[in-house]
């Protein structure tokens, strides 16, 4: 079949802005034959997905699931998981102890934005959110109380609550990779690893390694880094390099490849289909987890 897929898309139901159904619209307007909704610990959307897909585009049951392993060197990893039982325990499980551990994250960062000087609440910045509270819930609220101080929720991120910004705080507790990649298997999916090349380039051959150990069986290979990763020197010429150099570590590690648009809203980053994923990925990995 020929066609496009996007394999890597935020709803409102952690921290996107579109709901399930609204990107669902999006995805057959733009004649896309297949994408997935991989929030962050989080599979609520779904199920609304595939119900408003009407026979119209392929939706792959998703999840991003955040990881930590200090002990490796890597810092935070993202394992994707795709093609799992939605009401499997196991998953079900992680994923509830991840939500308790992203509300203690996102009230830290409401109160370090307090403790700046700015008047917003937990409660405020939980009602702006259909599902699992995210930062950009947190930015909305801090629009909608300064709309003079703060131009979007693109600003809010690069003042105050990006990654590096004075007002992020970690999260404590985050699931392991193999706790993760474990629960995805014990639940019928498949484990990839999510874009990489956010670690320096010379930790990622360890990390691949110790993923495939975990018995993950995919890695992302087709993904925005130039648009979402600028402020870490990646350009569409290092971006292209990147894609290559992870293309070979695939075909090498014998680990099928996926790529999407880490979408989250339209007014920020990526669009919906940004990277033109062709079908004959999504034909290839179904070969691989069968």
């Amino acid at each position: 079949m020929k066609g496009f897929i996007d394999l890597h898309i935020h709803s409102n139901k952690s921290d996107g802005m579109l709901s399930p159904t609204e990107i669902v619209e999006k995805a057959v307007m733009l004649d896309m034959k297949a994408i997935s909704i991989t929030d962050h610990d989080s599979v609520v959307g779904v199920k609304e997905a595939m119900a408003a897909a009407k026979g119209r585009i392929e939706v792959i049951p998703g999840v991003e699931i955040s990881c930590y392993e200090p002990e490796k060197g890597f810092g935070e990893v993202h394992i994707l998981g795709f093609f799992f039982d939605l009401d499997a325990k196991p998953l079900n499980k992680l994923l509830e102890k991840a939500k308790h551990e992203r509300i203690k994250q996102k009230k830290k960062i409401v109160n370090k934005l307090n403790e700046l000087g700015f008047k917003i609440s937990f409660e405020e910045v939980a009602s702006l959110a259909k599902g699992e509270v995210g930062r950009p819930h947190i930015a909305q609220a801090l629009i909608n109380n300064y709309p003079e101080k703060f131009s979007s929720i693109q600003d809010v991120f690069n003042k105050y609550i990006r990654n590096d910004g004075p007002a992020f705080v970690d999260r404590e507790n985050l699931t392991r990779i193999k706790e993760s990649v474990q629960a995805i298997i014990d639940s019928g999916g498949v484990a990839v690893l999510g874009h990489p090349l956010v670690l320096d380039e010379e930790k990622v051959s360890d990390l691949v390694d110790y993923f495939i150990e975990c018995r993950g069986k995919g890695i992302e290979t087709i993904y925005p880094y130039a648009k979402l990763y600028a402020h870490k020197g990646f350009d569409k010429e290092k971006e292209k390099k990147t894609i290559a150099f992870l293309k070979k570590i695939a075909k090498e590690k014998n680990l099928f490849e996926t790529g999407g648009s880490d979408f989250h809203m339209e007014s920020r980053g990526t669009q919906i289909n940004e990277m033109k994923v062709p079908y004959s990925v999504l034909e290839e990995m179904k070969k691989r987890v069968q």
